[in-house]
């Protein structure tokens, strides 16, 4: 056919299928021919069935694909029991079975990585029992020349292998003051290999009825935690396995994380701890086996993932510190399943969301000021150690978050570390992004000059790699060092960042 020449929707009935699936439309739009951008093609919507019982489908995002792969088959379920099937929205690919999807030619001139999307859907049930048409899940990926299949960096949530293998001399050398860091580790109750879980639970929450889990769940996740950062730092097995049979007691219990206030808190927070453990078992335990591995990452793409999936797709509502909470967990899972786009889905979180909770809606351009400031000082102490989280991760795969908007971090480090030393800092009444928030006219003095272990990395990147100046953090610095222990940070910075 001629470029640019569009084909006109066309309506069709299909023959009733065995699951009494009925209509769908089916249209085609023109692709543009170097895949720099694609539009829909073959596109097929089922008409949706709006009688009967609700159903779920569940379908795990897809990791990025080398370019020369022929085919892969697609996997969803739904929780009705019936045949899901699939569509190709947009992308060099074609179904030629119910679940198997090929890969077409890709012109010369192509611009990679090239995106495809492929949609799940299931229709229901029109006779009785009836069932409703479930909601379509959309997943995408890309096609790309990388010699692996996302090129993204492994072990790279945090640290890479020589980030590890630098972390380990400065343990077997003793070097001060780093080696206070691990001290103040290897003496935490959740650092030690015969750590007793207080779970699993099938049911795990911040808040409402199952509250009473908080606790205990946070304790064995930070065991999860720091059991594979002990293994790494001391080669003891026994730490491997520990932080390896926590994950698998839960992925064999968990069954939900409810839909309450604080679920977002609770996905970014603890997810990053199970993810970092999974990245490094994975990559440096060689007695963590594939299928142990799949398992544990199956339950965190089942029960996990769509708690942040949730908080990205609702209108803000929330303070700065939950954004990158939950965009550090999800660029650190899009790092360990091989998925970039939910890595660049992070990155333009932090970069560009209409959210308190990002690089240019948490700190003032102008004097470093908090969008949390005015509430306490704790709460914007945990939102520049998320956002420099954030940072940290998306550095060790070649991304340079930290310098965007002229180093706008180190401002909003600075502010904080001046307050909190005591002196007096420019504040102005905030007008945040959801309104919510805009009635705080003074700086808040609640926990003033309690610090919490987030000063490091930021001060790490800023004045050791880059060589600028940080002088409040410095003394902040000179006051807690070592850093250590905290529930919600990657904290024992003055060893894990030290570069």
């Amino acid at each position: 056919m001629k470029k640019g020449l569009c084909f006109f929707c066309v309506l069709f009935l299909s023959s009733f299928l065995l699951s009494s699936e009925a209509q769908v439309w089916q249209w085609s739009t023109p692709v543009k021919s170097d895949y720099s951008s694609v539009s829909e093609a073959f596109l097929w919507i089922p008409v949706q069935n709006q009688e009967g019982k609700e159903q779920e489908i569940t379908f795990a995002p897809l990791p990025d694909i080398p370019v020369n792969t022929k085919s892969i088959r697609l996997q969803a379920t739904s929780n009705s029991g019936m045949k899901v099937r699939f569509y190709v929205k947009e992308g060099p690919a074609e179904l030629i079975s119910e679940n198997e999807l090929l890969f077409t030619k890709i012109p010369l001139r192509s611009k990679y990585p090239v995106k495809v999307t492929v949609v799940a859907w299931q229709y229901g049930r029109s006779s009785e029992p009836k069932i409703k048409s479930a909601v379509p899940v959309e997943r995408s990926f890309f096609l790309t020349k990388s010699s692996s299949a996302q090129g993204f960096i492994h072990p790279g949530v945090l640290h890479t292998q020589e980030d590890l293998k630098r972390i380990f001399q400065l343990v077997k050398d003793k070097v001060y003051p780093a080696y206070g860091s691990f001290l103040l580790l290897k003496g935490h109750k959740s650092s030690q290999a015969d750590y007793r879980m207080e779970g699993p639970f099938r049911v795990i929450s911040r808040d409402g009825e199952y509250r009473h889990t908080k606790g205990k769940m946070e304790a064995d996740f930070s065991a999860a935690y720091q059991n594979a950062l002990m293994w790494t730092l001391t080669g003891d097995e026994a730490h491997a396995r520990k932080s390896l049979d926590i994950l698998t007691a839960y992925a064999d219990s968990l069954q939900l994380i409810p839909e309450t206030n604080d679920a977002p808190l609770l996905a970014g927070l603890e997810g990053l701890k199970i993810i970092y453990a999974l990245e490094i078992l994975k990559y440096t335990y060689p007695d963590a086996s594939g299928q142990q591995i799949r398992h544990i990452a199956q339950m965190f793409e089942k029960i996990f993932i769509p708690v942040m999936e949730n908080f990205y797709t609702r209108k803000p509502y929330t303070n700065g510190n939950w954004g990158p909470i939950v965009c550090k967990a999800y660029m650190a899972a899009g790092i360990f399943l091989d998925n970039r786009e939910m890595y660049e889905k992070a990155k333009d979180f932090y970069l560009h969301a209409n959210d308190n909770g990002t690089i240019v809606n948490y700190i003032s351009g102008e004097t470093g000021q908090i969008q949390e400031s005015g509430r306490d000082q704790g709460h914007s102490m945990l939102g520049i150690g998320a956002l420099a989280t954030v940072c940290e991760i998306a550095y060790k795969q070649g991304d340079d978050l930290y310098s965007s908007l002229d180093n706008r971090l180190l401002k909003g480090f600075e502010y904080v570390a001046k307050y909190n030393l005591g002196q007096d800092v420019p504040f102005t009444t905030w007008t945040d992004i959801t309104g919510k928030y805009s009635q705080w006219t003074k700086i808040s003095d609640i926990s003033r000059g309690k610090f919490i272990p987030v000063f490091e990395m930021a001060y790490n990147h800023y004045v050791k790699r880059k060589g600028l100046k940080m002088p409040y953090t410095l003394q902040v610095l000179e006051k807690i060092r070592p850093e250590g222990f905290d529930r919600d940070q990657p904290a024992f910075g003055t060893l894990l960042f030290n570069n």
